[in-house]
């Protein structure tokens, strides 16, 4: 975590120099107080014009002064809780040290646990999930490593939990972890409705809207096995892709990795697509596809062509770790898809 930390006055300033040092994070101090002890970046400005450059230049931002000064410099600048820094404030004796912002998804509750190990300062956490000692949907998210789609329910949800609501739990994947006694893990989702507080969902396929606030949390897990005729375009692959997903109603956003053959490895088409993706290429080679490939429906022009049968499903399966085919697979104008998922999360979370 890129972290810097500022104090104003020559107590804060002491403080903020042990804590820079103590823990790598970037130190700025008004240009009296600094010194080749401290290494720091002399602040040579007013505090906001400080703020206007540095806001978004790090993770978290420790201000070491008082809470009224901090609330008044960082006001302009906040924008949404998913980009902004984490904020800690401390007052200049170390007494007290404050999760200011992005508490949960910027690692401000997290950071300040952690200032208060180091200087022995009292952690001032005031999140209701953390007070009660509960489920924020977004730190769960976080901490598997899914997206998150209909944040706008984020808080809904969350405090559906707080306060102690049923929340319906629905997961394509064995649960390893524990959940609160509020929230309730369902079997199916039919049996979600109004009785429920809201609605997780842990899924990579995409279900009809729900009456209750509902969030869908989106691991990694679907991999692409993709073959094509040489010379195809990035927008053939990405139409074929589209209808696929579409058919099999899964998000486009649990994408983990496409896979292919060795002999499409320069497809400049399939690498434009995946770049655009922004998903890893696995190259399959024919030798471990020509293990597996009886299990599947080969063509033979195909294995005169490159030497193997088929390519999309096996090489989507051998490029998981324990994955299976979801679905038949697609073709459309000389592309062929495969969709193969991880058959656990701890698959994915890895």
């Amino acid at each position: 975590m890129r972290t810097a930390v500022i104090a104003l006055t020559l107590g804060g300033s002491k403080l903020a120099a042990k804590l820079a040092e103590t823990t790598g994070a970037h130190l700025y101090l008004p240009e009296k107080f600094c010194s080749d002890k401290n290494k720091c970046y002399p602040i040579k400005s007013k505090l906001l014009e400080l703020m206007e450059t540095i806001f978004y230049q790090y993770d978290a931002l420790v201000f070491i002064m008082a809470a009224g000064i901090v609330v008044r410099t960082i006001a302009p600048f906040i924008k949404d809780k998913r980009t902004d820094p984490a904020v800690v404030v401390m007052d200049e004796k170390g007494t007290n040290v404050i999760s200011l912002l992005s508490g949960h998804l910027g690692g401000a509750n997290q950071l300040t646990l952690e200032i208060a190990r180091i200087t022995g300062a009292n952690p001032v956490i005031t999140t209701a999930s953390d007070v009660n000692n509960t489920l924020a949907v977004d730190l769960f998210a976080q901490r598997l490593g899914c997206g998150i789609e209909n944040d706008q329910f984020l808080t809904a949800v969350t405090a559906a939990i707080v306060n102690g609501k049923k929340v319906a739990f629905y997961s394509e994947y064995d649960n390893f972890f524990d959940l609160p006694d509020n929230v309730i893990s369902v079997d199916s989702i039919t049996g979600i409705d109004s009785t429920y507080g809201g609605a997780i969902f842990l899924t990579h396929y995409i279900f009809e809207d729900y009456s209750i606030p509902s969030v869908y949390l989106r691991p990694k897990s679907i991999i692409l096995g993709i073959g094509c005729r040489r010379g195809i375009t990035k927008q053939k692959i990405a139409e074929a892709v589209k209808e696929c997903l579409e058919d099999l109603h899964i998000s486009k956003k649990c994408i983990q990795h496409i896979a292919t053959v060795d002999v499409k490895q320069d497809e400049q088409g399939l690498v434009r697509f995946a770049q655009e993706l922004q998903v890893p290429l696995k190259i399959i080679a024919r030798k471990d596809i020509q293990k597996i490939e009886h299990q599947f429906e080969c063509s033979q022009f195909v294995k005169d062509t490159i030497g193997v049968g088929c390519a999309a499903e096996p090489a989507a399966i051998l490029s998981g770790k324990n994955a299976r085919l979801i679905g038949s697979k697609y073709k459309k104008d000389g592309v062929t898809v495969a969709v193969a998922a991880e058959r656990e999360l701890r698959e994915v979370c890895k």
